[in-house]
């Protein structure tokens, strides 16, 4: 009876994870901002945090109740040890060893503190978290681009119009991790396009993920382009493998292909007079295509050959790379981040998700998960978009989505 009614509070609760509402902590109350320019917010926290501090509080306090019978917990009890160990061990090295000052160490170690504890229902729900998630986001863009369709010349979109919606309030770090966000979504809408034997689910997923690209169309942010080219690139490529690999061709995959690609062709002319178009063609006058970054990984090249030793241990201060990968290296050093990684890889892959019995469909989960983790290391190299809540909470619950997805709920 209880579980029944806390799943409901869950989904009710899931269904706000993909909206940017941001509350300011300094001064109690809502970040909201008619003014072009940065908000005065003290100390913005999205309304995701805390939505997701207490599903995790509330889904282990249930997982101790029922013994784990109901749940996924997204690391094996083996490597929960790991992560103890390897936080502490993460945090001394950065302290005693890269002389990272206190706060700084301790913004690196949370996430792997939280990873451990990672746990939601089973039994089907989290196809019912995958559906909510997808029809939430949807409603927000579908929004989002109404407002900007009735109120601007969207062939003449200014990026800081863009960010402006519900009656002309901003929407907060809307140049970044909104649309960051967005780019995680385009991977879930795939992923039930691509999975779901449901027609309904079939349309739907389609129609959002149409209106996710003509929203990051709107943008202008041309890191959306390398994102979705990456994640075809692993559709090719991997649906080719395990086509070849299993000797035989799923059909009904191929056939929702042809229609994706028709959807581009249809939208192909508004990219022609898209901001996204016009951006590129101002950067590519000006001389500065990739926005200074060439710049930015020569000059990280060059300290750290000047400085060997801090380039495997780390060292303290602001690196200034305004790349999220470089800046990990910086403060924490080569040896600890390869670490880092080899923990995620064994998180990632030592659970078998829960439809590997379902033969045919396991490859696009796959695929999926490579194309999220894929869009997660374009941001961490292009910008600090990784590094807000908003952006790195909405992709640990897509993670979760995409890895242990059921169907039947």
């Amino acid at each position: 009876m209880y579980l029944e009614f806390y799943k409901k509070i869950s989904l009710f609760l899931i269904f706000f994870f993909p909206w940017p509402l941001f509350f300011d902590l300094g001064t109690g109350g809502v970040v909201l901002d008619k003014e072009i320019g940065l908000s005065q917010a003290l100390i913005p926290v999205p309304l995701v945090f805390f939505l997701f501090v207490f599903l995790v509080l509330f889904n282990n306090l249930f997982f101790y109740k029922y013994k784990g019978s109901l749940f996924i917990s997204l690391i094996n009890n083996d490597l929960k040890y790991y992560f103890f160990v390897f936080s502490i061990f993460s945090f001394l090295w950065m302290i005693l060893v890269g002389g990272v000052n206190l706060l700084k160490a301790i913004q690196i170690v949370i996430p792997l503190i939280i990873l451990p504890f990672l746990v939601f229902l089973g039994g089907g729900f989290i196809s019912g978290m995958a559906k909510t998630l997808i029809i939430s986001s949807f409603i927000y863009v579908f929004f989002h681009n109404l407002y900007l369709i009735n109120n601007y010349n969207i062939f003449l979109l200014d990026r800081f119009e863009y960010i402006y919606n519900w009656g002309g309030y901003r929407i907060y770090s809307g140049l970044v991790s909104y649309p960051g966000v967005i780019g995680l979504y385009t991977i879930l809408s795939l992923f039930l396009y691509y999975r779901e034997k449901s027609f309904f689910w079939v349309i739907v997923s389609y129609i959002a993920y149409f209106s996710f690209i003509f929203n990051l169309l709107l943008a202008a942010r041309r890191v959306s382009i390398l994102e979705q080219f990456s994640v075809f690139l692993i559709l090719l490529f991997f649906s080719s493998f395990y086509m070849v690999l299993n000797k035989k061709i799923y059909l009904p995959y191929m056939k929702r292909t042809i229609f994706i690609v028709l959807g581009f062709l249809f939208l192909f002319p508004f990219y022609l007079n898209s901001p996204m178009l016009s951006r590129n063609k101002d950067l590519s006058k000006e001389g500065d295509i990739d926005s200074g970054r060439s710049e930015i990984f020569g000059e990280a090249i060059a300290n750290f050959s000047n400085n060997p030793f801090d380039f495997l241990v780390g060292m303290d201060g602001k690196s200034g790379y305004h790349n999220y990968i470089l800046d990990l290296v910086f403060n924490i050093g080569l040896i600890p981040l390869l670490l880092f990684i080899l923990g995620l890889v064994l998180v990632l892959f030592s659970r078998k998700s829960e439809n590997h019995k379902e033969g045919g469909k396991l490859w696009i989960d796959q695929i999926m998960v490579y194309s999220i983790l894929v869009v997660c290391f374009i941001q961490a190299m292009i910008n600090s978009a990784i590094t807000q809540p908003y952006y790195i909470l909405n992709f640990f619950i897509l993670m979760i989505v995409i890895k242990f997805y059921e169907s039947g709920y």
